[in-house]
């Protein structure tokens, strides 16, 4: 077991606790230790933040029990406990609300926001950050203004609207600048630096994530550690596998210094894969067993998935099936028991590219079914029914204050809602002017072959086949199924469930119905005639037994 702090410093707050004379002075040593123990054994560090608590309210200090309670809900979020973490933080924040204490107010709302975030509960994480900001505005401290606009930044990134979320960060970064907390404007890089990773843009992200660990190396090495996996993510995007791996090592130094095994487990991951790149399939090994081996006693078995992930591709690399099947069914397993739909779809995805090399199509095509609902679930963040949800609560909601932090939230993600459909039909025109150009191009080619020399004719009708497989491939409509998987989630699933009888050609005809394209857009997107756009129709309608007075077009928007 590794620990958050110096052995040294651990050994001296366990010798402050044995010679505590009463429980006030044994609840700072407790709390300390639960501190210290968060990352390498968290339970321990739950176990220790709960006796403190306990001590607390037999004590009575109002302040005292709310820092416990903030401690204990710390440690339930550190184990993948929301809704605990949930109940100890509102109970503390009720205490701070009570005492007029709007500091610590602030520090609470950030940790809720965080807790609700990870339990996926968008509005509820929206709604409490946009107090959070409220609060900080109202107070006039420009540090609580920067550290909401980090807040809000990282939770816009990781609601995949990245563009709002670089907008908070570089806010939160100006006002931040010109503050002593150097610590938060190395946060604040880091973050950015994961925008620009997902955006693909991964020299900005290195350029960025540079200088976060310039700013916190030696003093931090928790963010160090974080920043340096990232930093290696990046590098490695980018080709540059050695300082990759010299990221990754450093990183991984400075994660077990500072007991989190959870950033090391991802940085032993980091390293198996990038010496599997090097061609060093025994070390590739060593790091996958050592990370599953240390994500084995995490109450989050998210990491096992991912663990288990890599070594069955290593196994996989190797020509050796049933080794890389076994980890890959406890890929799944693993993401199952945490809930974690990110990893059951990519060993899902796994599992059924396997079997499919492997002949067996009928469980091939199981998994990939799995996958599928994988990814439905994934996409479940900006919906509708998340709307309606947050105008009852700001219609019923206490107060006229909070009425108006659930009323800007709900205004803030209806045109985050309207912004996916601009996207989404952006893309579908996009599609249809794509398919276009193809079936121009490729009926003036075959106008132009007929006058063509007879010599030059096969390389005409090379260039034919070319067009006539670009035109079936479409490489635009992976660009528009993201898109509409983000705003209508759930749908291709539920239409699937009800109605399995839909070919894949007919759901792909469903999904362009339903953002209103004719028939002639629906044929130049998919490549085929507005005949056969029309004969699909018909055969959809038959497969739903839709009446003929019911449009086809009202019940696919109703699902």
């Amino acid at each position: 077991m590794r620990i958050g702090r110096d052995q040294g410093e651990l050994d001296a707050i366990e010798a402050r606790l044995r010679l505590a004379n009463n429980d006030r002075e044994r609840i700072d040593p407790l709390l300390g230790i639960s501190t210290a123990l968060r990352s390498s054994d968290p339970l321990r560090a739950l176990e220790s933040a709960g006796e403190a608590l306990d001590l607390a309210l037999r004590l009575g200090a109002p302040l005292v029990i709310a820092d416990a309670h903030r401690a204990v809900g710390l440690r339930h979020l550190e184990c993948g406990r929301h809704a605990e973490a949930l109940g100890h933080l509102r109970s503390a924040l009720e205490i701070h609300r009570h005492q007029d204490n709007l500091p610590l107010q602030i520090l609470i709302l950030s940790d809720m926001g965080r807790a609700l975030l990870l339990g996926d509960d968008v509005v509820g994480a929206f709604t409490i950050y946009m107090e959070q900001l409220q609060k900080s505005e109202s107070l006039g401290d420009r540090l609580a203004i920067a550290r909401s606009l980090r807040d809000l930044g990282e939770f816009h990134r990781r609601l995949g609207d990245l563009d709002r979320g670089m907008l908070y960060l570089r806010r939160g970064l100006a006002l931040a600048g010109g503050l002593a907390d150097q610590g938060l404007v190395g946060a604040i890089h880091y973050h950015i630096g994961l925008i620009h990773l997902q955006n693909g843009r991964p020299v900005a992200a290195v350029d960025e994530l540079e200088r976060s660990i310039a700013i916190i190396a030696g003093s931090d090495p928790l963010m160090e550690g974080r920043g340096r996996l990232r930093l290696g993510q990046g590098l490695s995007s980018l080709g540059m596998t050695e300082p990759a791996l010299d990221q990754g090592t450093i990183g991984l130094e400075r994660s077990l210094a500072a007991g989190d095994d959870a950033t090391a487990v991802q940085l032993l991951i980091l390293l198996g894969f990038l010496e599997e790149l090097r061609g060093d399939a025994r070390a590739a090994i060593a790091y996958s067993d050592r990370s599953i081996r240390i994500s084995a006693s995490f109450p989050d078995q998210s990491y096992v998935a991912a663990a288990s992930l890599l070594r069955g591709d290593l196994h996989r690399e190797r020509g050796e099936l049933e080794s890389a099947a076994e980890f890959y069914r406890r890929c799944v397993a693993a993401a199952d028991v945490s809930g974690n739909s990110y990893w059951k779809g990519k060993g899902c995805a796994a599992l059924a590219t396997l079997h499919e090399q492997r002949g067996e199509f009928e469980r091939a095509v199981g998994y990939y079914r799995l996958f599928i609902e994988c990814r439905g679930e994934r996409a479940d963040y900006v919906r509708q029914a998340n709307l309606d949800e947050m105008r009852e609560f700001w219609r019923f909601g206490t107060g006229s204050s909070q009425r108006e932090v659930h009323r800007r939230a709900a205004e803030e993600l209806e045109r985050e809602l309207e912004r996916r459909r601009g996207e989404l039909q952006g893309a579908a025109l996009e599609m249809v002017r794509a398919g276009e150009v193809l079936d121009a191009i490729y009926n003036d080619l075959q106008a132009l072959s007929e006058s063509l020399p007879a010599g030059a004719r096969p390389a005409a009708a090379a260039i034919a086949r070319r067009l006539a497989a670009a035109r079936d491939g479409r490489s635009e409509w992976n660009t528009f199924e993201g898109r509409f998987d983000l705003v209508n989630p759930g749908f291709l699933r539920e239409i699937s469930s009800a109605h399995p009888e839909l070919t894949p050609a007919e759901l792909k005809v469903c999904s362009l119905l339903r953002v209103s394209l004719s028939s002639k857009e629906i044929a130049s997107a998919l490549g085929i005639s507005p005949e056969s756009a029309d004969t699909y129709r018909s055969r959809i309608r038959k497969k739903l037994r839709l009446p003929s007075q019911k449009s086809l077009v009202s019940y696919l928007a109703s699902i």
